[in-house]
């Protein structure tokens, strides 16, 4: 029986490092699938990338450049500097980087734009001009000129003592704008929103979602947006939420929301994307293949288990005939105990015989000896295993025998034990008759405290020894 145990366990044991093998296996490959995509996701993502640095990025470190030059300065310094020579200064910088440019001068309170207009900045009619002079930002980005809708980049300008001169910036017509990203979305399929800190949608790929007549669509009114916040909790409703790497359903197509920070406009882009997950035809194979070998190999355990467990259960003599009924083998109520496949609430009993199995012996006292030992059989069997196919019975040695209660509470093993005793005293008086003193041990352990065989076993020989 512990042979099998032992080949049982070692068969477990191969199986458990072959099937750890293959998940590690398995797991470098999904790993390696994984990458591709990543990879894949962030090569297709770099178009918004160059996005944000043509149209934002790029326009914006232009600005800051001029806001410092000594030129600018004066032009804005001086409110009787000539108007044609800004006018020529503005065209040469079109002409340079293809943007429209304007200077707006604080102490002349005049706006001169590229294209040769000029604005009188009227505090109460040109509202941006002394709202984002209060602002303690270098830069501002805003929507304006809504009879002709432009994009607008606004640098402040200071002297050498930080003394605010006015502004200089680039302009760019919303219409451009909205053929680039449809160009962008037509390409790509993506999606995008440039969202200020408010959530109002500043940009936007929909043509049907940037600002017209002075109103702005917000964020948090998108089908998408509110989908994927879902219960998210995060600051106050009027703020955006970070919903970087979130997924969600459009159409009955799944998409990924990437998110990047715009932070010289204190803005927010969510981009959109596709989820395109396309591993590669090796991966596909190798992964199922990992997949079919692990299935193959859990039959075969199966298979090999079940025919060693058979072959255990052919070699192993369960059952002992007596004239009262069976005694199965204790090794199998070992068995039961080691593997804990008994039935709860589970206890398990001894008996030792001290008189019966002591050699060398007579033959007259060895006849008396199985005698005695088949009496007490037959006895434990009409008080237990023939009246309750709960209780097993089972013979060790020639003195011993092992009892396992299932299903059995304590106060009905309780009142077994003591009709244990009371038919071995009965028995007692019988062989007394035959001048044979009937002296044994009787101990019980609860297997819900122990079930270890090894220490089941333990503390029955120490209870035996100690009442010695």
């Amino acid at each position: 029986m512990r042979a099998f145990a032992s080949l049982h366990r070692r068969i477990l044991l191969l199986f458990i490092i072959t099937l750890v093998s293959l998940i590690v296996h398995g797991s470098f490959s999904m790993d390696s699938m994984l990458s591709e995509q990543s990879r894949t996701q962030q090569k297709n993502l770099s178009p918004a990338i160059d996005l944000i640095t043509e149209h934002l990025t790029r326009p914006l470190h232009i600005s800051q450049t001029i806001a410092k030059s000594d030129d600018v300065r004066q032009m804005l310094l001086d409110p009787d500097f000539d108007k044609q020579l800004k006018i020529n200064y503005l065209n040469k910088l079109e002409s340079q980087f293809g943007m429209d440019f304007f200077l707006a001068s604080d102490s002349a309170k005049v706006q001169i734009n590229s294209d040769g207009s000029s604005l009188d900045l009227v505090e109460g009619e040109v509202n941006w001009y002394f709202k984002y002079k209060q602002l303690d930002d270098i830069v501002n980005a805003d929507i304006g000129k809504w009879d002709d809708i432009h994009f607008y980049i606004d640098v402040k300008v200071f002297n050498e003592n930080n003394e605010f001169l006015g502004f200089v910036g680039t302009s760019k017509r919303l219409k451009s704008f909205l053929e680039t990203f449809e160009t962008f979305r037509t390409n790509h399929g993506f999606e995008f929103f440039f969202v200020n800190a408010t959530g109002e949608i500043m940009l936007a790929s929909d043509p049907n979602l940037n600002p017209y007549q002075r109103q702005f669509q917000r964020i948090q009114e998108q089908d998408w947006y509110k989908q994927a916040i879902g219960t998210l909790v995060f600051g106050a409703q009027n703020t955006p939420a970070p919903l970087d790497n979130q997924l969600v359903s459009v159409e009955e197509s799944e998409y990924l929301i990437s998110q990047f920070s715009v932070k010289n406009f204190d803005w927010e882009l969510y981009l959109i994307a596709p989820v395109m997950f396309n591993p590669s035809p090796f991966n596909l194979a190798y992964l199922s293949l990992s997949v079919l070998i692990v299935v193959v190999i859990s039959v075969i355990f199966l298979g090999i288990y079940q025919s060693v467990s058979r072959l255990a259960d052919a070699s192993n003599v369960t059952k002992v005939n007596t004239p009262s009924g069976f005694l199965c083998s204790d090794e199998l109520i070992k068995s039961i105990i080691q593997y804990s496949t008994f039935k709860r609430p589970a206890h398990v009993a001894m008996l030792r015989v001290a008189q019966i199995g002591h050699f060398p012996a007579t033959h007259e006292e060895l006849v008396e000896q199985i005698e005695i030992s088949s009496a007490i059989s037959n006895t434990l069997l009409n008080i237990l295993a023939n009246n309750d196919e709960r209780i097993m019975v089972g013979k060790s040695h020639q003195n011993q025998w092992m009892f396992l209660f299932q299903e059995t509470t304590y106060v009905e093993m309780n009142k077994y034990m003591k009709d244990i005793r009371h038919g071995l005293e009965t028995l007692q008086l019988d062989v007394k008759k035959q001048s044979f003193s009937l002296e044994y041990q009787l101990s019980e352990i609860d297997l819900e405290n122990e079930t270890e065989l090894s220490e089941v076993l333990f503390e029955f020989e120490q209870r035996f020894k100690h009442k010695h």
